[in-house]
C-alpha cells in the first residue's frame, strides 16, 4: 500500500501497489500533482483526526 496526499495536503488516498493496473493509477495521480506521504502523516491528518483523544473520552462505569 501507499499513501498519496493531493497538491495542498487536504486529500488523502490509501492505494494497493501489488498488481500492474494498481501501479498505473498510482502513476496516474502522481502525474495529477499528487504526492507520496509518510503513513504516520495520512493517520494523524485523516485516520485519527475525527477521533476523540483518551483525554476527552468519558469512562463508563460497568454494571455491579
Amino acid at each position: 500500500m501507499k499513501t498519496l496526499k493531493n497538491s495542498k495536503g487536504t486529500k488523502f488516498v490509501r492505494v494497493p501497489d501489488k498488481k500492474a493496473h494498481e501501479i498505473e493509477g498510482i502513476l496516474d495521480l502522481l502525474e495529477k500533482g499528487w504526492k507520496y506521504c509518510p503513513k504516520s502523516e495520512w493517520k494523524k491528518k485523516s485516520r485519527d483526526a475525527d477521533k476523540p483523544t483518551a483525554k476527552t473520552q468519558k469512562k463508563k462505569k460497568g454494571k455491579k
